[in-house]
């Protein structure tokens, strides 16, 4: 027997101790005595066998082998993630499919890494988005949709027949159906959610960058009008009929006391316990976006700004939307089966890609190539043969990082990490805390 590489313990300065195992996600409260004990294990792995047959560790052993921070001596935890990345590379029982019925927004962010673009998803690409579907459909066991643009609101129609469709198919064939919409809230009326919600979409990311000030000046409508009041009374108005992650873009703009003044706001509508906040991290992430470069925050330093809004976030009772868990992979970017698909029906890997042809690694019209430039490298790429991914002992929870970064940008490995690398044990304690309050609750 043998102590897992991915253990983790924090001491919480109340006598207890966080321990998480970052490959199964496996997550506790100790007793001081009981970490004393497991550190006499660990300094004594070549005895663990025996020592569990004696009452003092019994107990204690049994739990850490279910929590996988034990483990049998044949087990190597390192070649089981690469494994599992590789199998779920080629899974023919899961199609991930984002799809942006049109391009064209209602807004002008400023950040914003798509140029201005028209035109819609003809009629003609959508039976040929529903027949790659239909193809597929029989190896398939789980069918997961996400609606994205530019606002994919402005196509609901498309939203609506390719829906209709996809659940008719799923049903057809015994598929497990799940849709979500990524949007900038400004059509998601209480209407819009409910029609929605008849078509199986359970969840919406919606942003909002801060209070109204920041707000109308970061994301504006395209004809310069403020976004952020009709937003804000959606956001009320919906809270009951999907599950609502609100979106905070972070750059070095952001400011502590706008954040507070947004979570006055939500808290006046009452929001608080309906939402859950994510913070992204906005980049530079082509030439598009090139010119709000130096406002961005490399990952390590916006790690330390996560914790500091998490914080406070915490402290004002809001939910959390970052939770460590392992992964199997970055994202969908390194599946032969999950694609970002345009109103042309180009398919693509990557969101910074959307709309740039030349990036496109097949169309819905015609078989995919694994081999095809644009798709081959993200199949064929490997963290795990990177020394600094393969020893790092945050590994599962992000997987090498973003592959995009590392194919296309050309970024050194350690500007890809993650910032789990950084900030996991202060998310850690936010993590206990958060849990803490809900059992409260409960």
């Amino acid at each position: 027997m043998k102590i897992s590489r991915y253990n983790h313990f924090l001491p919480r300065g109340d006598g207890k101790i966080i321990a998480f195992n970052c490959r199964t996600g496996g997550l506790a409260l100790m007793e001081e005595s009981k970490y004393q004990d497991y550190q006499y294990l660990a300094s004594h792995s070549q005895e663990i066998e025996s020592l569990a047959q004696k009452k003092e560790y019994g107990e204690l052993v049994s739990k850490l082998k279910m929590g996988r921070f034990l483990l049998d001596d044949q087990v190597d935890e390192v070649a089981q993630l690469e494994l599992r990345n590789r199998l779920s590379r080629f899974d023919t029982s899961l199609l991930g499919l984002i799809v942006a019925p049109t391009l064209a927004c209602n807004f002008k962010c400023e950040y914003c890494f798509e140029e201005v673009k028209k035109g819609h998803m003809s009629s003609e690409t959508v039976d040929a988005l529903v027949n790659f579907v239909r193809e597929k459909a029989p190896a398939l066991k789980t069918l997961s949709c996400t609606w994205y643009g530019g606002e994919p609101l402005l196509r609901m129609d498309l939203i609506e027949k390719l829906s209709t469709d996809f659940i008719n198919i799923c049903r057809e064939h015994k598929i497990a159906y799940g849709a979500a919409i990524m949007t900038n809230g400004y059509l998601l009326t209480k209407k819009m959610a409910s029609r929605l919600r008849n078509l199986s979409v359970s969840g919406a990311q919606v942003c909002l960058d801060g209070p109204q000030r920041v707000q109308d000046l970061k994301r504006p409508l395209a004809n310069g009008e403020g976004s952020y009041e009709v937003i804000l009374k959606n956001l009320v108005d919906v809270k009951d009929l999907l599950d609502i992650s609100l979106r905070i873009n972070v750059d070095k703009t952001t400011r502590q006391e706008d954040f507070a003044e947004l979570l006055d706001d939500l808290e006046k509508n009452n929001l608080r316990d309906q939402i859950k906040l994510f913070f992204g991290n906005v980049e530079a992430a082509n030439e598009v976006c090139i010119n709000i470069a130096e406002n961005c925050y490399d990952n390590k330093s916006f790690s330390k700004v996560e914790v500091l809004l998490h914080k406070i976030a915490l402290d004002r009772g809001f939910g959390l939307e970052k939770l460590p868990s392992p992964l199997i992979s970055y994202c969908c970017a390194q599946s032969m089966h999950s694609y970002i698909v345009d109103p042309q029906g180009e398919l693509y890997k990557c969101f910074n890609d959307v709309g740039i042809t030349d990036r496109s690694c097949g169309n819905l019209r015609c078989a995919v190539d694994p081999f095809h430039p644009n798709l081959f490298p993200f199949l064929n790429w490997n963290p795990l043969k990177n020394d600094n991914c393969r020893e790092c002992e945050v590994l599962p929870l992000c997987m090498g990082g973003c592959p995009h970064r590392i194919i296309f940008r050309e970024e050194e490995s350690e500007n890809n990490c993650d910032s789990w690398k950084y900030n996991l044990e202060d998310m850690l304690e936010i993590v206990c805390r958060f849990r803490l309050k809900q059992r409260a609750k409960s």
